[in-house]
């Protein structure tokens, strides 16, 4: 009897033990022994430009603690820099529906499906970005996706909220010259004055376009894609 009643105890006790150390594995999976060995190996592949095995170490680390944001932000960083941009939007989904506000996977999200050239789920992820991060660098790229993808009426609209923006006069943006070899640099607000009249001319409004073109061309006359622009008019 005495026997039996220490038996169920043993039992009870490794029962207990196994349930604590399954909850420590759980929530502490960092903690694991295969989890610092796959932290050992990515460690020492990225020391070696080991990529593959970096990103393999990645997964089990992934796969041992799917919560941990960080390890797909290295994922997809990964898969950017080596232009696997079907990978890199897969990665940066799950990373987004995670943290929604996690401005690299954003960031990286959008460009990825630009290059794959889904274009209207670009700049609507572009513009999430914009609303998290403003810049005028990237409303000034939301404007030209715009336009290359014939929202010209949208292109416009966010034209006019770029006029109104700060700093259009002192950031500067280089195209380049009708010079080889040479760059033109101009204002912000001039190079938002040039999508302008692209937007005019797509839209029909030659007119419109070509005043713009010629305002540009009197201040910048070596500007070579104003000046192809205008020709085009001319033809």
């Amino acid at each position: 009897m005495i026997r039996n009643i220490c038996l169920s105890g043993v039992l009870i006790f490794l029962f207990q033990f196994a349930v604590q150390a399954q909850t420590t594995s759980t929530t502490n999976p960092k903690e694991t022994e295969e989890y610092k060995r796959q932290m050992v190996v990515y460690n020492l592949s990225k020391r070696y430009n080991d990529f593959n095995s970096t990103r393999t170490a990645l997964m089990n680390m992934i796969a041992l603690d799917p919560r941990d944001r960080s390890l797909l932000d290295s994922l997809a960083l990964i898969y950017f820099d080596f232009e696997q941009y079907g990978a890199t939007a897969i990665v940066t989904n799950d990373a987004l529906a995670l943290e929604p506000n996690n401005l690299l996977a954003l960031e990286l999200n959008a460009i990825a499906y630009e290059n794959l050239g889904f274009m209207e789920e670009a700049i609507s992820k572009f513009q999430s970005l914009y609303i998290k991060d403003p810049s005028l660098d990237l409303l000034y790229k939301i404007a030209f996706m715009q336009y290359d993808n014939e929202n010209y009426n949208q292109s416009k609209a966010t034209v006019k909220q770029l006029y109104e923006e700060d700093n259009i006069d002192t950031e500067l943006v280089a195209y380049s010259s009708t010079v080889e070899g040479e760059r033109v640099e101009v204002t912000m607000r001039t190079a938002i004055k040039f999508l302008e009249g692209l937007v005019d001319q797509a839209m029909g409004n030659k007119d419109a376009a070509k005043k713009i073109f010629e305002e540009i061309l009197y201040e910048h006359p070596n500007f070579a894609l104003v000046r192809q622009s205008l020709a085009e008019i001319n033809k």
